[in-house]
């Protein structure tokens, strides 16, 4: 059984989906420690009362915390930081994925290769959606002159020092998009196996409230373009 990586879940104030993650995954025979768990900034006292449980000796949950909202990717990010496994897969924590099937994802690869990307082509999900993400796709694809299609599919798996070499990797949510644009970009394996979206069970999207929303996530790609240029040119060699 592979268990080199480790899979980060940033949450922010979604502490019913955070307390029904936790309760899937302890209703499995799996390891916890291989979900690191980010408190994002969060208020919620369900919340913040496990990370100080989590704190305490012979618990086997690993989770850390962050006294403000660092953004999705600021958050994996954070969690990359702390995380003791050679291979960082994250995930949302709105339980669109259920965490087991994540688990089984990740656990399915013999991981051994530092320069490939492993991300997750989302099945499943509303019709709507699905036709945001191509057009969304197909726009940025076209802009930036490579595949960028699904850009948002979770979960992924990269080798931990792409976190520790590439400092100024967006916080937000284009996050996904610039990890999928460097791996395009530097011509390295990106493999997309397919994984089963289900409906958000609590709560709404942070930032998906609208088509304004959308736009802007859009016109930030758009913005990004020199400065991902820039990234991209850190090798996959030199990490």
């Amino acid at each position: 059984m592979n268990q080199n990586f480790q899979i980060v879940v940033p949450f922010y104030n979604d502490y019913e989906n955070f307390l029904k993650f936790i309760d899937i995954i302890e209703d499995y025979d799996i390891p916890k420690e291989t979900f690191l768990l980010v408190d994002n900034g969060s208020e919620k006292n369900q919340i913040v009362k496990f990370y100080e449980e989590s704190s305490k000796e012979n618990n086997s949950w690993k989770a850390v915390k962050s006294d403000e909202n660092l953004g999705f990717g600021g958050g994996v990010k954070y969690g990359a930081s702390v995380a003791e496994k050679e291979y960082i897969a994250w995930m949302p924590g709105n339980l669109k994925l259920n965490p087991i099937d994540v688990y089984n994802f990740c656990n399915k690869f013999h991981l051994n290769n530092k320069k490939i990307l492993i991300k997750a082509n989302r099945k499943g999900r509303p019709k709507i959606d699905t036709l945001k993400t191509r057009i969304f796709g197909i726009i940025v694809s076209i802009f930036y002159g490579i595949n960028l299609n699904d850009a948002g599919g979770t979960p992924n798996i990269v080798h931990s020092n792409f976190f520790n070499k590439i400092k100024e990797i967006p916080n937000d949510f284009t996050f996904d998009v610039f990890v999928l644009y460097y791996y395009r970009k530097n011509k390295l394996e990106v493999i997309r196996p397919e994984i089963t979206y289900t409906k958000r069970l609590y709560g709404s999207s942070h930032w998906q409230t609208g088509i304004i929303a959308e736009l802007k996530l859009l016109f930030d790609v758009f913005k990004s373009r020199n400065n991902w240029y820039k990234l991209s040119k850190i090798k996959i060699e030199d990490i």
